[in-house]
């Protein structure tokens, strides 16, 4: 009599489950949630997952060119002889071939002055992608910069 009464129980709770369309929209909540993008459609990238979200991001570009991206690293200014103007990044460090030798982030531009090099920055813009020497790449447009008293992790592993 009692494996009956379990059957009927567990037969019941799975075809409640099958039939509650609720139970479905609370799992692409969540979904929404685990991703961090906003019901104003701002991607922000925290600094628990700011691998698996940043290469999201690279691997899944199409899905994330033209939205809002927000995000927290330090500044990295590129120069070299071959570039007409440095090239800025906010980054972090991560795992890379040699260790913790890799680094993570995005090219910046910005219509202002850039503060120092190795300056923590919280940063929000558009992603785009653009062509240069016949390679693509990604970008965001800053819509704005700031420089922030407190840093965060510089190094993550995930």
């Amino acid at each position: 009599m009692k494996k009956v009464l379990i059957l009927i129980i567990v037969s019941i709770l799975v075809f409640v489950g099958c039939n509650n369309d609720s139970g479905l929209n609370d799992l692409v909540d969540n979904t929404d949630k685990e991703t961090n993008i906003s019901a104003d459609s701002v991607v922000e990238i925290k600094e628990k997952m700011f691998l698996a979200q940043v290469n999201d991001i690279y691997l899944n570009a199409d899905e994330y060119i033209g939205k809002t991206i927000q995000y927290e690293g330090y500044l990295f200014i590129y120069d070299s002889e071959d570039l007409t103007q440095p090239k800025y990044f906010v980054i972090r460090n991560g795992p890379g071939c040699c260790g913790n030798d890799g680094t993570i982030g995005f090219e910046v531009t910005w219509e202002g002055q850039f503060p120092e090099a190795n300056e923590w920055l919280e940063v929000r813009g558009v992603l785009e992608s653009y062509e240069e020497n016949g390679n693509n790449y990604l970008r965001i447009v800053l819509e704005s910069l700031e420089v922030l008293e407190v840093r965060g992790k510089e190094t993550i592993y995930q």
